[in-house]
């Protein structure tokens, strides 16, 4: 049964099925969409974008569980919103999917990491880089968790925060088997500016061909021939 504080959302049950179908949907002014999964048929729906909205207003949307009360009397509880389409130009919502979940079970669910206090890296000109906003971990429905907050005051220069450095709720577990980073202080690259010197062409003086043949000339007066005598006066 669920609680007073879980949302519910109005909607109507849809009998025909396919695209033309949630084209008309649409053109009403509603949102196509279906339940599915635990201890339920598949349900296909309509919905006003004014009920959608009830899921939108809670913190985290994904992980909000809610129920279903449609026009022929049916509650459908322990809903989650696993999938919507949204259209590219409106930003009008197309299609949502809802998933019965067994509540007696640890779900998986996708957590938002959020970081506090100003990194050590950052006061001296880094820059805090998410490289993972969210980590999935195994969590019963009244235990999951709205974000996982972690200190960012002690990193260094390239330092990084590491899944299993990050602090978990109580029956709340780690979905990954391998460590990997979230969060790193990322320095500015240095530019490195390289100077090429300008390119030096060798001096080269034109030569006639007299001065070549002068200049063979004097090397062959200096020389002493083989075989020759010099003649006395």
């Amino acid at each position: 049964m669920a609680v007073e504080s879980t949302p519910t959302l109005k909607a109507t049950v849809r009998e025909a099925k396919g695209k033309g179908e949630a084209r008309r949907v649409r053109r009403r002014g509603q949102i196509p969409a279906v339940c599915y999964g635990h201890g339920i048929d598949n349900i296909t729906i309509a919905l006003d974008p004014k009920e959608f909205d009830k899921l939108a207003e809670q913190q985290v949307a994904m992980n909000t569980v809610f129920q279903v009360e449609l026009d022929d009397g049916e509650t459908v509880e322990n809903l989650m919103l696993r999938d919507y389409q949204v259209e590219p130009v409106t930003r009008e919502l197309m299609h949502a999917d809802f998933v019965a979940i067994n509540p007696e079970e640890p779900l998986r669910v996708s957590i938002p990491i959020e970081a506090y206090g100003e990194a050590e890296g950052v006061k001296i000109g880094g820059r805090l880089h998410f490289i993972r906003r969210t980590v999935d971990v195994f969590a019963p429905v009244d235990d999951i968790p709205e974000s996982l907050k972690v200190d960012v005051s002690y990193l260094m220069p390239d330092d990084a925060v590491m899944t299993d450095e990050l602090e978990y709720p109580d029956n709340v577990e780690p979905a990954h088997t391998t460590d990997y980073a979230v969060i790193r202080i990322q320095m500015p690259r240095k530019e490195i500016v390289t100077t090429v010197a300008p390119a030096t062409t060798a001096a080269v003086t034109p030569t006639t061909e007299e001065e070549m043949e002068g200049e063979e000339g004097a090397e062959v007066e200096g020389e002493e021939v083989e075989g020759e005598e010099t003649p006395e006066e």
